[in-house]
């Protein structure tokens, strides 16, 4: 029933869109949080790992049945290569939280909602009025704000930020293509994979053991 209402009141799907990102935003701050502090004592990829990893391990033992169906999605090169952006974005963001404040860091991604909506005009075929580019405009402005751009600005994490925002951006557009054809649920099983099995492969090198005593 909801599935069909949905379906038949695009502002609904907007409304449920809007929600959904909003909740993804504070999460996405609160893992950033959490990297922020682990990468002042572990290897940035071994926090990488940490993250998507355990995102596998979950998905793995929620969905089990679906897992033979996930590893299969209808599109495999729009899925996978989505998967390997976020792998690479997972990277690009870590090193920068080891670098300069989550605050920065997030400020200077407000750019990403410009970089998408400009991506997908020519790769997705969507249009963009004039309300949604003055609004991105405004983020824009803010976060110039927060960032307070100067010789700073150049430093070596908000140059990693700001190429991890632009491949992000990539990222959301292959996401699009991907959905497409197959479910969200498949999408994200193959980013889980693919980070997954990476990271596996790359973190012995980096390994660090843990400090399990109680108050380090």
């Amino acid at each position: 029933m909801s599935a069909v209402a949905t379906e038949g009141a695009p502002e609904n799907r907007v409304r449920y869109g809007i929600v959904w990102l909003v909740c993804g935003m504070l999460l996405f701050v609160c893992t950033d949080t959490v990297a922020r502090h682990l990468t002042q004592t572990y290897p940035v990829l071994q926090v990488v790992w940490a993250r998507l990893f355990i995102h596998l391990v979950l998905m793995t033992l929620v969905l089990p049945p679906k897992v033979p169906k996930f590893v299969r999605p209808k599109n495999p090169k729009a899925t996978y290569l989505r998967a390997i952006i976020v792998f690479l974005t997972s990277i690009g963001s870590v090193a920068t939280l080891q670098l300069i404040p989550v605050a920065n860091m997030h400020a200077i991604g407000l750019l990403g909602p410009m970089l998408v909506t400009a991506f997908s005009v020519p790769l997705l075929g969507e249009s963009v009025n004039r309300t949604q580019w003055a609004a991105i405009s405004l983020a824009c402005v803010g976060a110039v704000l927060i960032v307070k751009p100067g010789f700073g600005v150049l430093q070596l994490g908000s140059l990693i930020a700001l190429a991890t925002t632009v491949i992000y951006s990539l990222g959301h557009i292959a996401a699009r293509y991907a959905n497409r054809y197959d479910e969200p649920s498949t999408v994200l099983y193959c980013t889980a994979l693919v980070g997954g099995v990476l990271s596996s492969l790359i973190v012995p090198f980096f390994w660090k053991a843990p400090n399990l005593e109680v108050g380090c």
